[in-house]
C-alpha cells in the first residue's frame, strides 16, 4: 500500500496562506549532481554538434545555470530555461547510447516537476476559503 499525497498548510487572519504537498513527488533541489548531469549531457551533445563553438551546448549551458544557488529549489523559470536547453539539444542525443538517452529523459522529467507542483498548489490555494473578520465595534453608533 502506497501513501496517498496529502496537503498541508496554514491560513492566517490577514488571508495569507502557506501550503505544501506532503507525500507527493519531491521538489527538485539544485545540487552538484544535477549540475554534473547537465554538464555531462552538454559534453555528449558537443560531440554531435557541428556549428560555431559559441553556439555549442556546453557554451550555452552556463547561461542557463548562472543564477542557480546550491541547495535551493528549482524554480519554474529555471526549469523552463533548463527545458528549453534540453529541447534544443534533443536531436544531438545519440539514440544508440542508452545511458545518455536515459539521462536526457530524467532531466526532462526533473524540469517538468516545478511547474506541475506550482499548478497543483495554485489549485489548492484557489480552494482556500476567504476569512472575513467581522468587527462588531464598527456597528456601534
Amino acid at each position: 500500500m502506497g501513501l496517498e499525497p496529502t496537503t498541508g498548510g496554514s491560513q492566517y487572519l490577514d488571508n495569507h496562506a502557506t501550503h505544501c504537498i506532503e507525500g507527493g513527488p519531491e521538489q527538485v533541489v539544485i545540487r552538484a549532481d544535477l549540475k554534473k548531469d547537465l554538464a555531462r549531457m552538454a559534453a555528449h551533445a558537443d560531440k554531435q554538434y557541428s556549428g560555431p563553438s559559441e553556439g555549442s551546448p556546453s557554451a550555452r549551458l552556463p547561461v542557463v545555470i548562472e543564477h542557480w544557488r546550491e541547495n535551493s529549489y528549482l524554480t519554474t523559470e529555471q526549469a523552463a530555461a533548463m527545458r528549453t536547453w534540453l529541447d534544443s539539444i534533443a536531436a544531438l542525443v545519440d539514440e544508440s547510447n542508452d545511458a545518455e538517452e536515459a539521462r536526457h529523459n530524467r532531466l526532462i522529467d526533473l524540469a517538468g516537476r516545478p511547474s506541475a507542483q506550482e499548478a497543483a498548489l495554485k489549485i489548492l490555494n484557489d480552494r482556500l476559503p476567504l476569512f472575513v473578520l467581522f468587527n462588531r465595534q464598527s456597528l456601534a453608533r
